[in-house]
């Protein structure tokens, strides 16, 4: 479909069009590539489980609640946000309040969201943007795309804030957005009255790299890096904080012996499985080797420990 014209004196930016064959081919490549990485990521495997588990809890137990959510909202875009907290304000019991909040942080954390297959189990989709640029523009504290597209055009809303063809400073962190291990946000806001001039205005350091947590639905670190820091002393330094704070806020351990990943998989699915199958006959179908039995019992223990419903008081 051919992308309209713009209106007015607003210029075609490009960056939000309806995509051509090839973007979608770019775009798919992306998300396979996004999904594989998935697949080896112990923390993520261990999540998902987790959460599938409690939806399938939510389908028994709240079917109305379960077929309602799925219908209108488990692709959690930014344009249903306010629509979906306010779903989830009204849910009652507790419990099914619980369950929805979980799914909304496992798929804002991982970049997913989950459809229902046929045989009643899911699959996890990865979710966009795929783009390393974006440029945002504060309004009334509240942001807004900084060059919006003109009336007519159609919008592709998980790229509201892209901007692909967004000059960044310097050629080196063009260089690293180009290798997608990191992204560049242009936030553009000249009021002085957001909680980013009071950030800055607090806590800014010339000669320190300030590290902000900010508590939400889950903790996000950000950090603010003075202009006099340098790479080979402070940075490297807070690299090392980062690393602790990434263990304890994320569960991510960079050091001791990695997990089977192929184990963790099969004893998820296993697990899965339900039935009348005992622990012991699981531990036997995960390694068919009677001396490996106890451990694999053990190892079965601690996976439905780690994987046991997050109540809440």
């Amino acid at each position: 479909m051919a992308r309209q014209k713009s209106v007015g004196k607003t210029k075609p930016t490009g960056r939000r069009r309806l995509k051509k064959s090839r973007d979608i081919e770019i775009t798919e490549e992306a998300r396979a590539t996004y999904l594989a990485r998935l697949q080896k990521d112990t923390v993520f495997l261990i999540e998902n489980a987790r959460i599938e588990s409690e939806l399938r809890e939510l389908a028994m137990n709240y079917p109305a609640i379960f077929v309602k959510f799925f219908n209108r909202f488990s692709y959690l875009s930014l344009l249903i946000r306010n629509d979906f907290e306010k779903f989830v304000g009204e849910t009652r019991p507790n419990r099914a309040k619980e369950i929805l909040q979980d799914y909304a942080n496992y798929s804002r954390r991982f970049r997913v969201w989950l459809t229902r297959r046929s045989d009643g189990s899911f699959r996890p989709v990865a979710k966009g943007p795929f783009n390393s640029k974006f440029r945002i523009d504060i309004v009334g504290g509240q942001s807004r795309p900084a060059d919006p597209e003109a009336s007519g055009v159609p919008v592709i809303f998980d790229e509201l804030y892209a901007d692909n063809n967004l000059p960044v400073p310097t050629p080196h962190l063009e260089e690293i957005l180009a290798t997608g291990q990191a992204k560049f946000v242009q936030v553009e806001d000249k009021s002085g009255r957001t909680v980013l001039h009071d950030i800055e205005a607090i806590a800014y350091d010339p000669e320190a790299v300030t590290f902000v947590l900010h508590k939400s639905n889950r903790d996000y670190l950000f950090c603010l890096v003075g202009e006099n820091v340098t790479i080979e002393g402070t940075w490297k330094a807070a690299g090392a904080a980062v690393n602790s704070l990434q263990a304890r806020l994320y569960g991510r351990r960079k050091a001791g012996r990695p997990r089977k990943i192929e184990k963790l998989k099969k004893a998820i699915d296993l697990r899965q499985r339900g039935g009348s199958t005992s622990q012991k006959e699981k531990a036997f179908d995960l390694e068919p080797d009677a001396k490996n039995l106890a451990s694999n019992q053990a190892y079965f223990s601690r996976l439905n420990r780690i994987l046991r419903p997050r109540l809440r008081d």
